[in-house]
């Protein structure tokens, strides 16, 4: 189920019961329109709600049935300005989805986006998530999992139903497991299973930027090497 609150009067406004049988994984607010947010599910469903609706009956407008479950969703556009919904897969797979028409219109399994990353083993990618450019287009985030994720992070553009190799990152030092994008900076921040921040700048001069990884991160990992508590038994 889903809750709302009002963080400024610290008063609960409500709640959605019966939009999902399974635990909610993604919320995503339109980034134009504040009324419209979409739901990611482990039971595989996205739903599209108008929150300015006084009912949940009434709120939801679009559900799409995804048929697995959901690790992450992100709004963007096509050239035309109608509303997309991008869905990535616990299986590391990517939807597309027209909100309008409710239609898929493309769908990514893992050896495509293997092979779009010009990597050979489908068992080790990992799909980070979706950001758009700013433009008008978007991006996917991905990568290996293979010699803990060091040997690949780089991003896929979208152009017409197809993934396209777009750029490179180095420096990564870990699995990506979470992503944000400043589309007007175009800095990326990403972190994973080391508990690293880094950071990058997408200049378009700049093929492969370097990470500039967070001193205050750094400093804790070195701790959790070297700090030894004593066992109470």
């Amino acid at each position: 189920f889903l809750l709302f609150f009002d963080v400024r009067q610290r008063k609960y406004l409500g709640c959605y019961w019966e939009c999902h049988s399974d635990d909610i994984t993604n919320v995503r607010f339109h980034p134009s329109n504040p009324d419209l947010v979409a739901s990611g599910s482990v039971d595989g469903l996205v739903n599209v709600f108008n929150i300015s609706q006084t009912t949940e009956d009434d709120a939801l407008e679009y559900c799409f049935n995804v048929e697995t479950a959901i690790d992450s969703i992100n709004w963007h556009a096509d050239p035309n300005g109608r509303d997309l919904v991008a869905c990535v897969t616990t299986t590391n797979d990517l939807h597309l989805y027209d909100v309008a028409s409710q239609d898929c219109v493309a769908r990514f399994e893992r050896e495509q986006i293997t092979q779009a990353l010009h990597r050979t083993s489908a068992i080790d990618c990992n799909v980070v998530g979706t950001h758009n450019y700013g433009n008008g287009s978007f991006f996917v985030l991905a990568g290996s999992n293979y010699n803990k994720g060091t040997e690949c992070l780089r991003t896929l553009r979208y152009d017409n139903k197809t993934l396209l190799p777009d750029r490179s990152f180095g420096g990564n030092r870990q699995i990506v497991r979470a992503s944000v994008y400043n589309e007007k900076e175009r800095y990326l921040i990403v972190t994973g299973e080391c508990g690293l921040l880094a950071l990058w700048k997408c200049d378009d001069d700049n093929d492969e930027p370097e990470a500039t990884v967070n001193g205050a991160s750094k400093g804790l990992k070195q701790k959790l090497h070297v700090s030894h508590r004593a066992k109470p038994y």
